[in-house]
């Protein structure tokens, strides 16, 4: 076995403390109106989202890192660099800090190729549901990048995506994430993984996660199992407590069909970028150590943060109205109350 797992997970407690006490942001967040938000613990409310912000940029950060030594190393070799893209919540965050650093580091994107791993069907590119717009939106338009280089699952070139993969060389890096059944892009449980591009029909589970963002379409184009295990490097980056018993079950569970992200462990150049509440379910770091097989060789581990990346999330924290940490906390009660129960 040769995939590895990066645990990315931020314990320090007394740094977020001593940072809201000292930059003003405590004011910010112990408003009336904000406690009142927050409930009767207020010490443990804030510190639980601020971890949760903290662990969302620095599995953003390490998101960018990857993708820029992608595209640094495939240039080396005399070739145009290949990338696989994803959407969602983390990937907003790590294409935000992928944007920063390319501009920080005057990286050109013009030779870049892209191809994104899933996209709704019958969706026009304008509507808010696309993740062509998406992409656009987080990514394309503040980079140089040749957006006839840009390229999607659509209705008109789904059938044809693994050969239009395979004329400029195959992908680099795929990135991914995890559904709450354990899925890849849109492959749901039981997708044999000789599968490639596909048009499928949408999951309840899928339906559920994506509806936030609006009225989710019934039918999808999505990379399959073959088409994402041919990428050179497949990272899964994973936050959150509610990714805890997929990741479980990807990581320590047997290497199945039915749980379509386990299969990244087959992968030579796969890999894991999860945080500490993803992990909650894993048993701690002696416990990864003892899950199917991974040992010190393909495990790395990180518990601190850069006090930057403490800052910006707590002036993100600020920021929140009392509603929207209202529902951030009622929709993660369980898992607030395990935050609140850990002894880090």
């Amino acid at each position: 076995m040769t995939s590895r797992i990066e645990l990315l997970d931020h314990q320090s407690r007394d740094q977020i403390r001593d940072i809201l006490n000292s930059n003003g942001i405590a004011e910010e967040i112990t408003r009336s109106e904000v406690r009142e938000a927050y409930g009767d613990d207020l010490a443990s409310g804030a510190l639980y989202l601020a971890k949760l912000k903290i662990d969302d940029i620095l599995i953003g950060q390490r998101m960018a890192e990857l993708y820029l030594d992608t595209i640094r190393t495939v240039r080396a070799e005399g070739r145009q660099p290949v990338l696989g893209f994803f959407t969602g919540s983390t990937g907003e965050t790590g294409y935000g800090t992928l944007v920063q650093r390319s501009k920080m580091e005057g990286i050109s994107w013009a030779d870049v190729i892209t191809f994104n791993m899933d996209e709704y069907a019958g969706v026009d590119p304008d509507d808010a549901m696309s993740y062509i717009r998406f992409m656009r939106e987080h990514l394309f338009n503040h980079v140089d990048i040749d957006l006839n280089n840009t390229h999607f699952p659509t209705t008109e070139l789904w059938q044809t995506y693994d050969d239009n993969i395979a004329s400029f060389g195959g992908l680099d890096i795929q990135g991914g994430g995890i559904g709450i059944d354990g899925h890849m892009a849109f492959v749901g449980p039981g997708t044999p993984r000789t599968h490639g591009t596909m048009h499928i029909k949408n999951t309840e589970a899928t339906k559920e996660a994506n509806s936030r963002y609006g009225e989710v379409p019934s039918h999808s184009y999505t990379m399959g199992p073959a088409t994402l295990l041919a990428a050179r490097q497949l990272v899964l980056f994973i936050t959150g407590y509610h990714k805890a018993v997929p990741i479980r079950n990807a990581i320590s569970g047997p290497i199945t069909e039915d749980v379509p992200a386990s299969l990244v462990r087959e992968h030579s150049n796969g890999m894991y970028v999860i945080d500490g509440a993803s992990a909650s379910q894993l048993g701690g770091l002696n416990g990864l150590l003892k899950s199917q097989g991974y040992g010190n060789h393909n495990l790395s581990l990180r518990t601190d943060a850069p006090d930057d990346v403490v800052r910006q999330a707590l002036h993100s924290l600020a920021e929140m109205t009392p509603g929207q940490i209202s529902k951030e906390l009622a929709r993660s009660q369980p898992m607030l109350q395990q935050y609140r129960n850990e002894k880090l």
